[in-house]
């Protein structure tokens, strides 16, 4: 095995552990030596690959938002149907529903240091969320009257991207909401994709009758 690879494996390894960790414990109560444990690496891989601790929870918040980031170019090609393009989206934004993705156990993390902040605890990436929102905004606004006011888009992206979190937190947060999907796997996934973006064109196609 490579140098670069290996330490390309060190550093996935950490950020799955990290994940895990702080998901069960919280920033607070999450140790670098219970992560290292856990990622069978050595304490001082934290600093290397990410600087501390700090920085390794930013790593791992970012791990879903990079998803959606990434999402971006596929759901905003000009060309693309309304219903293509929000099934696009969606699959982006339910990459945590996947079995034994990195980005759930991240999800897990961000809900767990979220639901009790404190001051010293990382937030995640609000201006990806932002992109990600004037993403979706710009696609929805090419399908509604031009009169539709901005706040009114706003609320409409509200709707859609709430459809999308909830099926993701009913999962990731373990039972504590009701499923919105059922099934496993990558085809159960797209099934679901393929469902909100149904409702999506509708609620879109209702706001542009109103």
């Amino acid at each position: 095995m490579s140098p670069a690879h290996d330490a390309s494996s060190t550093r996935q390894r950490l950020l799955e552990a990290a994940a895990h960790v702080f998901a069960e414990h919280g920033f607070a109560g999450a140790s670098i030596r219970d992560i290292c444990t856990r990622a069978e690496a050595n304490v001082a891989a934290v600093n290397y690959h990410f600087g501390g601790k700090d920085d390794l929870a930013t790593a791992v918040m970012q791990v879903p938002l990079q998803r959606l980031e990434a999402s971006i170019p596929a759901f905003t090609e000009p060309a693309l149907p309304l219903g293509e393009a929000l099934c696009r989206m969606y699959q982006g934004m339910l990459a945590p529903l996947r079995h034994g993705s990195l980005e759930a156990a991240a999800m897990r993390a961000m809900a767990r240091c979220m639901s009790a902040p404190q001051p010293a605890e990382p937030r995640p990436d609000d201006a990806v969320i932002h992109r990600h929102h004037a993403a979706l905004a710009a696609l929805v606004a090419r399908h509604l009257p031009p009169e539709v006011k901005p706040e009114a888009i706003s609320a409409l992206c509200g709707a859609l991207v709430g459809m999308a979190m909830h099926a993701v937190m009913g999962h990731v947060r373990g039972g504590t909401l009701p499923r919105m999907w059922s099934g496993s796997g990558d085809a159960a996934v797209e099934a679901l994709a393929g469902r909100l973006a149904r409702y999506g064109a509708a609620i879109v196609a209702t706001e542009a009758r109103s």
